[in-house]
């Protein structure tokens, strides 16, 4: 059964697992949230460079986090 939160709570979480990640570079954050019929899609910061670069490394650590976090947590609207 998945952990149903709010927002705010679900975001605050999200950022604390994904600091604690393998693979976590600085920058990363998780800003929004919303649920798309029923899948949990969250939006974030970090992937692309100041200079507007993209990092795949860090798309690819960033991908793998959500889908893990998605499976364990749900959104409450």
């Amino acid at each position: 059964m998945k952990i149903a939160l709010r927002k705010v709570e679900l975001i605050a979480i999200a950022n604390q697992e994904l600091k604690a990640r393998a693979g976590y570079k600085e920058g990363m954050r998780i800003t929004n949230a919303e649920m798309k019929d029923h899948v949990l899609v969250l939006y974030g910061d970090g992937i692309i460079s100041k200079e507007g670069g993209f990092h795949a490394d860090t798309a690819e650590v960033f991908n793998s986090f959500v889908d893990w976090f998605s499976k364990r947590y749900t959104l409450i609207e």
